[in-house]
């Protein structure tokens, strides 16, 4: 009796996973994602002739100069300026945490006076702005806080600063906003379709 049953669940477990495929099947079908093909998969390797690559050169001479730590991680693009006008380029770097960071763009080294520290964390790339209107372009960063500081060439942190009141953001931030007009499943943005659906709910919306 036993055996009898347990063979039962397995025709029923069967019939169930071969009614699921099929289930699966169909909806593979009506998936406009899934019915797309990878065009450069078509194309089949490409004929590469590895002696001429092997003996080509890169036409610019390259090498590593220096290298250097800095204080922690960086999210942002550093600043590349002459900030100290002594006909050199200087790099001014954003670490994550606490620190804008100046190093001379010669070898590396840390400028004098700096690291300077705060007491946030940068998402953002530094900038030059004349603060105090003195004719000598500080160094202006925005932090994660919403304050906008700025720091001297010296590594001074000035006690002038700009402070961006918080928000609030209701809940439904999204309710009113208009639908995305293009369909995005389209693998190229610059698709004749996309460009012709998007100019038809300009018009529509114009009306």
């Amino acid at each position: 009796m036993k055996s009898s049953t347990t063979s039962a669940n397995c025709v029923l477990l069967i019939c169930l996973l071969l009614f699921n495929s099929a289930r699966g099947g169909d909806n593979s079908e009506q998936n406009k994602f899934r019915q797309r093909e990878a065009t450069d998969d078509q194309l089949g390797l490409p004929q590469i002739d590895e002696d001429a690559l092997v003996n080509t050169q890169c036409p610019k001479n390259l090498e590593l100069r220096w290298q250097t730590e800095v204080s922690s991680s960086i999210y942002a693009t550093p600043l590349i300026a002459d900030i100290n006008s002594d006909g050199k380029l200087d790099i001014v770097v954003p670490s994550f945490l606490h620190y804008l960071e100046v190093l001379e763009g010669s070898d590396g080294d840390k400028m004098p006076g700096w690291p300077a520290f705060h007491q946030s964390s940068v998402h953002s790339s530094p900038l030059l702005y004349d603060i105090d209107k003195d004719g000598v372009r500080e160094i202006a960063l925005a932090t994660y806080n919403g304050e906008v500081l700025f720091f001297r060439v010296s590594g001074y942190m000035m006690t002038d600063k700009l402070e961006i009141p918080r928000r609030k953001v209701r809940k439904d931030w999204y309710v009113g906003l208009h639908s995305d007009p293009v369909d995005r499943s389209h693998p190229d943005v610059h698709d004749d379709l996309i460009v012709q659906e998007s100019e038809a709910a300009r018009m529509k919306s114009m009306l």
